[in-house]
């Protein structure tokens, strides 16, 4: 494999460079031809004068391209109109459908890219898109299923206001969409193609749940707007500078086991903030803080990755936000990319790459993919590395600040955790206090009427335990309801069933409960039969063989409340105890 990069400010200069390549072409054996074309000006008609000139000198060449924020080449940030990176395989080729996509219709523009790869055993695949008429994510998702072999990976298309409304893909044919994706399907036996990714972000404060959201427009954290979050936290208020600022600190979830970043890029005013990709609700998030000697030594490590696949070329996608973040050090981070091999690229508005199986579209992120065809050479490349030394210096401070404000975040949280278990498990059980049993019987009546799914309840009570404590003493006892609770909640842990998880608590006392949502009557008396029998068996030890009675009910059609549900399993309860102790009665 070669790689040729060409600067394009002149028409006429370009038009020496592609004969440069083409007189290079004359001298090499290849069997197919890829350029990309990573544009910083949207001058459709001088894009259209560089991709006849290249279908006329190679007709059979493939030609894809996009609007960017920023051309790479030669691994450091250029300032061109155009940027031209030009791929001749030797033995292995590339195929590029252009697709059209609008909202409804991703399944479909998926469907077209599964159907070739599946049939056709890609190697990987590359999307370039434009993503202001459809969801992304729907068409990501639906791409998780490939063979797991297949590289996916890509960049989304944004112009230099960093808006997507500008940006835009095209093909050889010259057809120029806002909402589109070039696919380009790389195969080959001897074609070999690494992915990776950096972040080097890092998480900062407590965890939040998103609790309004709509496709990439996010509403509201923890049940407050999106921007006063920013101001609360940050201190950053809405004006000019807010989403300046905003690019240091993104917000950080984890999806498929995998960290991701999402960019704030505007608002619409009503407190909302506009993301660079989706967010769901319920999903957690922090807000992260961009750490230059972190986002150094990460960048380092994924080099040293790439050396160890010895590149013959090397492609990279960086976010936009990465390129402001990094102002006049921008180049530093790829540095090491070009010592190995030939690097292209652009800073896009999204990052696409596959991690084990799923294919999710990143921000603030850096995607590098390695191409090489054939093996392995005898000697790798010499290693790389960034020098992280100019950063320490200034950002002791800051760093110290974060870890310090990171250890008591935690242990704010470790205390809220605590306390919310107190609030629900009995200290000395461990099962659910007679608080949260109230609030579990009566979530779940709500769902079993709803569902119209079936529901029982079973209390206990040990027989006699007054005696046990009398004769043996408070420490005894305290065992005894250690170990019944033992058997209580293994019996919840296996009773669960679709229309909910099964529920033990204590009650008060000596009496527990168990909550058995999808269990009707008959279940739950073999259920109850089950831990009488369990405990009549037991070994107590000290306090020597106990037994247990069991009243028994289920939830009925005219039970208007939880109070005749608790008065009947009660009086089948004593019931049991009235009938001798030792048994199982339900009404």
């Amino acid at each position: 494999m070669k790689q040729y990069q060409v600067e394009i400010y002149d028409f006429r200069l370009f038009r020496q460079k592609l004969d440069e390549i083409k007189e290079k072409a004359g001298k090499i054996a290849y069997r197919d031809i890829l350029f990309h074309l990573f544009c910083g000006v949207d001058d459709k008609e001088f894009i259209d004068k560089v991709v006849s000139a290249i279908k006329r000198e190679f007709p059979n060449s493939h030609v894809v391209g996009c609007l960017s924020n920023g051309e790479i080449y030669q691994g450091h940030l250029t300032d061109p109109e155009i940027t031209l990176t030009a791929y001749f395989f030797e033995s292995s080729y590339a195929d590029v459908d252009f697709i059209e996509c609008v909202y409804g219709k991703e399944r479909d523009a998926a469907e077209k890219i599964r159907g070739k790869a599946e049939k056709t055993g890609v190697k990987g695949i590359e999307i370039l898109a434009a993503k202001k008429g459809f969801d992304m994510w729907k068409v990501e998702k639906r791409l998780h299923g490939l063979d797991s072999t297949v590289k996916v990976f890509g960049g989304i298309s944004i112009g230099h206001d960093h808006l997507h409304d500008d940006a835009f893909v095209f093909d050889e044919s010259r057809v120029y969409s806002e909402r589109a994706m070039c696919v380009i399907y790389y195969y080959g036996d001897d074609l070999h193609i690494m992915t990776d990714i950096c972040l080097g972000w890092t998480p900062l404060g407590r965890e939040m749940t998103v609790t309004r959201v709509n496709d990439n427009v996010l509403a509201e954290l923890d049940g407050i707007p999106a921007t006063k979050v920013y101001s609360k936290y940050l201190g950053m208020e809405m004006n000019d500078e807010f989403f300046a600022n905003t690019i240091e600190f993104p917000l950080m979830l984890e999806r498929g086991g995998f960290p991701m970043l999402r960019e704030p890029f505007s608002n619409d005013g009503t407190g909302a903030l506009t993301l660079a990709a989706d967010l769901f609700e319920g999903e957690k998030v922090r807000i992260a803080y961009g750490d230059p000697v972190k986002i150094v030594e990460d960048d380092t490590a994924m080099a040293r990755r790439v050396r160890e696949f010895a590149p013959e070329a090397i492609l990279l996608f960086s976010c936009s936000a990465r390129k402001s973040f990094w102002s006049y050090f921008v180049n530093k981070e790829m540095e090491p990319f070009q010592k190995l091999a030939p690097t292209s690229g652009f800073y896009s508005g999204g990052e696409i790459i596959r991690n084990k199986g799923y294919v999710n579209e990143h921000n603030v992120a850096l995607v590098a993919i390695a191409f090489r065809e054939g093996r392995l050479p005898d000697k790798l490349p010499e290693q790389v590395g960034i020098d992280a030394a100019m950063f320490h210096g200034q950002l002791s401070i800051v760093q110290r600040l974060a870890c310090f404000i990171k250890a008591t975040a935690k242990e704010l949280e470790e205390a809220n955790e605590k306390l919310r278990r107190i609030a629900k498990i009995d200290e000395l059980t461990q099962l659910y206090n007679r608080r949260e049993l109230e609030h579990q019987l009566e979530e779940a009546v709500n769902n079993s009427k709803m569902n119209k799914t079936e529901l029982s309840f079973l209390m206990l009570d040990i027989d006699h335990f007054k005696s046990i404590n009398d004769t043996y003493g408070h420490v005894i006892g305290d065992k005894v309801l250690q170990s019944i609770s033992l058997v209580l909640k293994t019996v919840a842990s296996v009773s669960g069933t679709e229309a909910g998880k099964a529920s033990a608590g204590r009650f008060g006392g000596e009496e527990f409960i168990i909550v058995l949502p999808g269990k009707d009557g008959s279940d739950a008396v073999r259920i109850a039969e089950g831990i009488r029998s369990e405990i009549e068996n037991h070994d107590f030890q000290e306090a020597g063989p106990q037994t247990v009675s069991i009243g028994v009910t289920s939830l009925r059609e005219n039970d208007n409340d939880n109070d005749q549900i608790s008065i009947r399993v009660d009086e089948a309860l004593y019931q049991a105890k009235r009938g001798g102790r030792n048994k199982v009665v339900y009404l």
